[in-house]
């Protein structure tokens, strides 16, 4: 608070295993948030400040990296227009260092990142960038998938007046470009997380699952908070009471094997970092309405089939 950054993961992973254990949370996959291309973003860390955590803690803590390593150099990239060869190879040079460290995912990045408050940061780029496709091509040789959040835009639209600044006034289509990139590589597996958590109103349920049928390499990372927010209501899995609706039911059940749980936690110090929005109740709310069958696969056997986890870190 107070413009100080407090760096005490410890006390931050306590604080996560005391919302994993009522939950039944074996184990996480912290990452970074996504970093743009503005060196003054306040909060600016990357997978190195968490991996004392995940060595601390093996058993319940797995890392990802590149949201404050990779990103920012696909954000910068896409704001000049202009992508050298001594880039890329940095570039795909910074991945592969990323995978020598053991990460479990290229994560967090972001093709579409909407501010919701001050210092929050509005960072809009192609999913289908060449630097996207050059780290695609890098999952592909490697196995460690990429961790996207990206808002759903089938077509530009005027973005709602109650976002505000920094965002733009007018968002692009993102959804083709999605796609261009998921077939550049079929072996590049692509987790587009927070799904079910729609502030455009094109994250729509006939999107998804044409997604999903077109692209085997695309899996789908479920968020829900427990307050709708800003996001429409009627993208969300779950009705207003929480229950889980039909269609998502039937969706889910057509491709058991690429729906993955993504609850979208920030670990904070209690009394000291500001508490955002929790999601790690509503989304195992939301988990034990399932068939068992389901639901084992939502909370452990994908995740272990998609990210690079071991046996020993899974329930």
């Amino acid at each position: 608070d107070d413009g100080v950054l407090v760096q005490d993961y410890l006390t931050a992973a306590g604080t996560a295993m005391s919302i994993m254990d009522p939950a039944r949370v074996g184990v996480s996959i912290i990452m970074p948030p996504p970093i743009s291309a503005d060196p003054e973003q306040r909060g600016t860390y990357d997978y190195t400040s968490l991996t004392e955590v995940a060595e601390l803690l093996p058993e319940r803590f797995a890392v990802a990296g590149g949201g404050g390593i990779l990103n920012p150099m696909i954000h910068a990239a896409s704001l000049s227009g202009e992508l050298s060869d001594e880039t890329r190879d940095l570039f795909r040079a910074r991945a592969d260092s990323l995978v020598a460290a053991g990460v479990a995912a290229f994560g967090e990045m972001t093709a579409l990142h909407l501010s919701f408050f001050e210092g929050h940061p509005f960072i809009g780029m192609p999913p289908n960038h060449q630097l996207f496709k050059d780290l695609a091509d890098v999952s592909a040789r490697t196995g460690v998938p990429i961790d996207l959040h990206m808002e759903a835009v089938a077509a530009d639209k005027p973005l709602r007046a109650d976002f505000g600044e920094p965002n733009p006034d007018t968002l692009s289509a993102n959804t083709d470009q999605l796609e261009d990139l998921l077939r550049h590589n079929r072996n590049a597996r692509i987790v587009w997380a927070h799904i079910g958590w729609d502030n455009t109103g094109d994250m729509k349920i006939s999107l998804l699952r044409d997604l999903l049928e077109a692209h085997d390499n695309l899996y789908l990372a479920l968020k829900l908070l427990e307050q709708a927010g800003l996001q429409v209501s009627a993208s969300r899995p779950v009705d207003d009471s929480g229950i889980l609706r039909d269609e998502w039911l039937t969706l889910i059940s057509d491709y058991p094997d690429r729906f993955l749980l993504g609850a979208d936690e920030f670990f904070g110090i209690p009394g000291l970092t500001t508490e955002r929005p929790p999601s790690t109740m509503a989304t195992w709310s939301f988990l034990e309405q399932l068939p068992e069958d389901l639901a084992r696969r939502l909370s452990w056997e994908n995740a272990r089939a998609v990210y690079r986890l071991s046996p020993a870190t899974m329930p």
